[in-house]
Protein backbone atom coordinates (compact mmCIF):
# COMPACT_ATOMS: atom_id res chain seq x y z
CA UNK A 1 0.00 0.00 0.00
CA UNK A 2 1.05 3.54 -0.71
CA UNK A 3 -0.32 6.20 1.59
CA UNK A 4 0.07 9.91 0.83
CA UNK A 5 -0.47 11.92 4.01
CA UNK A 6 -0.86 15.68 3.56
CA UNK A 7 -1.43 18.53 5.96
CA UNK A 8 -3.83 21.23 4.75
CA UNK A 9 -2.51 24.55 3.44
CA UNK A 10 -2.05 27.72 5.46
CA UNK A 11 -5.35 28.80 6.98
CA UNK A 12 -6.75 32.20 7.81
CA UNK A 13 -8.75 33.31 10.79
CA UNK A 14 -12.30 32.46 11.80
CA UNK A 15 -14.07 32.47 15.17
CA UNK A 16 -14.87 28.77 14.65
CA UNK A 17 -11.74 26.65 14.12
CA UNK A 18 -13.48 24.20 11.77
CA UNK A 19 -14.45 27.11 9.49
CA UNK A 20 -10.97 28.58 8.96
CA UNK A 21 -10.45 29.01 5.17
CA UNK A 22 -7.24 28.66 3.22
CA UNK A 23 -5.33 31.88 2.64
CA UNK A 24 -4.32 32.82 -0.94
CA UNK A 25 -0.71 31.72 -0.23
CA UNK A 26 -2.11 28.52 1.30
CA UNK A 27 -4.05 27.78 -1.90
CA UNK A 28 -0.94 28.42 -3.98
CA UNK A 29 1.22 26.13 -1.80
CA UNK A 30 -1.34 23.31 -1.91
CA UNK A 31 -1.50 23.57 -5.71
CA UNK A 32 2.31 23.50 -5.98
CA UNK A 33 2.56 20.40 -3.78
CA UNK A 34 -0.35 18.72 -5.60
CA UNK A 35 1.42 19.24 -8.94
CA UNK A 36 4.58 17.70 -7.48
CA UNK A 37 2.58 14.74 -6.16
CA UNK A 38 0.94 14.27 -9.57
CA UNK A 39 4.39 14.19 -11.19
CA UNK A 40 6.25 12.14 -8.58
CA UNK A 41 3.99 9.88 -6.53
CA UNK A 42 1.73 6.92 -7.21
CA UNK A 43 -1.73 8.05 -8.31
CA UNK A 44 -4.20 7.73 -5.44
CA UNK A 45 -7.38 5.74 -5.93
CA UNK A 46 -9.23 7.78 -3.31
CA UNK A 47 -8.73 10.99 -1.36
CA UNK A 48 -9.96 11.02 2.24
CA UNK A 49 -10.21 14.40 3.96
CA UNK A 50 -11.23 16.05 7.20
CA UNK A 51 -14.57 17.88 7.28
CA UNK A 52 -12.82 21.07 8.43
CA UNK A 53 -13.00 23.81 5.80
CA UNK A 54 -9.23 24.24 5.32
CA UNK A 55 -8.75 20.50 4.74
CA UNK A 56 -11.78 20.30 2.39
CA UNK A 57 -10.48 23.24 0.37
CA UNK A 58 -7.00 21.66 0.24
CA UNK A 59 -8.48 18.33 -0.84
CA UNK A 60 -10.54 20.05 -3.55
CA UNK A 61 -7.41 21.67 -4.99
CA UNK A 62 -5.47 18.41 -4.86
CA UNK A 63 -8.31 16.43 -6.46
CA UNK A 64 -8.75 18.96 -9.27
CA UNK A 65 -5.06 18.84 -10.16
CA UNK A 66 -4.79 15.05 -9.84
CA UNK A 67 -7.86 14.62 -12.03
CA UNK A 68 -6.26 16.83 -14.68
CA UNK A 69 -3.08 14.74 -14.42
CA UNK A 70 -4.54 11.33 -15.11
CA UNK A 71 -6.78 10.36 -12.18
CA UNK A 72 -10.14 11.43 -13.63
CA UNK A 73 -12.25 9.21 -11.36
CA UNK A 74 -10.65 10.17 -8.04
CA UNK A 75 -13.35 9.85 -5.37
CA UNK A 76 -13.26 12.18 -2.37
CA UNK A 77 -14.42 10.91 1.00
CA UNK A 78 -15.05 13.18 3.98
CA UNK A 79 -13.96 11.38 7.15
CA UNK A 80 -14.74 12.65 10.68
CA UNK A 81 -11.81 10.63 12.05
CA UNK A 82 -9.37 12.96 10.25
CA UNK A 83 -10.00 16.03 12.44
CA UNK A 84 -7.03 17.46 14.36
CA UNK A 85 -7.32 15.87 17.82
CA UNK A 86 -8.71 12.47 16.83
CA UNK A 87 -7.18 9.17 17.88
CA UNK A 88 -5.34 7.79 14.82
CA UNK A 89 -6.25 4.17 15.57
CA UNK A 90 -9.64 4.31 13.75
CA UNK A 91 -7.77 5.65 10.70
CA UNK A 92 -5.24 2.81 10.90
CA UNK A 93 -8.05 0.24 11.26
CA UNK A 94 -9.82 1.72 8.24
CA UNK A 95 -6.57 1.58 6.24
CA UNK A 96 -6.21 -2.07 7.22
CA UNK A 97 -9.54 -2.82 5.54
CA UNK A 98 -8.25 -1.50 2.19
CA UNK A 99 -6.59 -3.70 -0.46
CA UNK A 100 -2.86 -4.09 0.15
CA UNK A 101 -2.03 -2.88 -3.36
CA UNK A 102 -4.04 0.34 -3.04
CA UNK A 103 -2.82 3.93 -3.02
CA UNK A 104 -4.74 6.34 -0.82
CA UNK A 105 -4.33 9.99 0.06
CA UNK A 106 -5.34 11.64 3.32
CA UNK A 107 -5.66 15.41 3.83
CA UNK A 108 -5.78 16.27 7.50
CA UNK A 109 -4.26 18.37 10.30
CA UNK A 110 -1.56 18.56 12.92
CA UNK A 111 -1.30 16.84 15.34
CA UNK A 112 -3.14 13.92 13.70
CA UNK A 113 -0.78 13.65 10.70
CA UNK A 114 2.25 13.73 13.03
CA UNK A 115 0.89 11.05 15.35
CA UNK A 116 -0.41 8.85 12.52
CA UNK A 117 2.88 8.87 10.62
CA UNK A 118 4.86 8.30 13.81
CA UNK A 119 2.79 5.22 14.66
CA UNK A 120 2.96 3.80 11.14
CA UNK A 121 6.68 4.43 10.63
CA UNK A 122 8.24 4.18 14.11
CA UNK A 123 5.56 2.55 16.22
CA UNK A 124 5.34 5.60 18.48
CA UNK A 125 3.27 8.75 18.41
CA UNK A 126 4.93 11.83 16.95
CA UNK A 127 8.25 12.59 15.39
CA UNK A 128 6.80 13.76 12.07
CA UNK A 129 5.93 17.45 12.33
CA UNK A 130 4.34 18.68 9.12
CA UNK A 131 4.58 22.16 7.66
CA UNK A 132 1.38 23.41 6.06
CA UNK A 133 0.88 21.82 2.61
CA UNK A 134 3.56 19.19 3.29
CA UNK A 135 2.95 15.60 2.23
CA UNK A 136 4.70 12.31 2.97
CA UNK A 137 4.42 9.19 0.84
CA UNK A 138 4.52 6.03 2.93
CA UNK A 139 4.84 2.47 1.72
CA UNK A 140 3.69 -0.55 3.73
CA UNK A 141 2.62 -4.12 3.11
CA UNK A 142 0.02 -3.80 5.86
CA UNK A 143 -0.67 -0.55 7.78
CA UNK A 144 0.25 -1.29 11.39
CA UNK A 145 2.63 -0.02 14.04
CA UNK A 146 6.17 0.43 12.69
CA UNK A 147 5.23 -1.12 9.34
CA UNK A 148 5.73 1.79 6.94
CA UNK A 149 8.67 3.47 5.28
CA UNK A 150 8.78 7.10 4.17
CA UNK A 151 9.64 7.01 0.48
CA UNK A 152 9.13 10.64 -0.47
CA UNK A 153 8.42 14.06 1.01
CA UNK A 154 6.77 16.96 -0.81
CA UNK A 155 6.95 20.58 0.45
Amino acid sequence: MHLIVMRHGEAGMHAVDAQRPLTPPGRKDVARVAEAIAAGAPAPEALWHSPYRRARESADIVARLLRQSGSPNLPMVMDESLTPEQDPMPVIRRLQSQPSDSTLMLVSHMPLVNVLCGLLVDGRAGGYPFATSQALVLETDYPAMASATVIRTFY
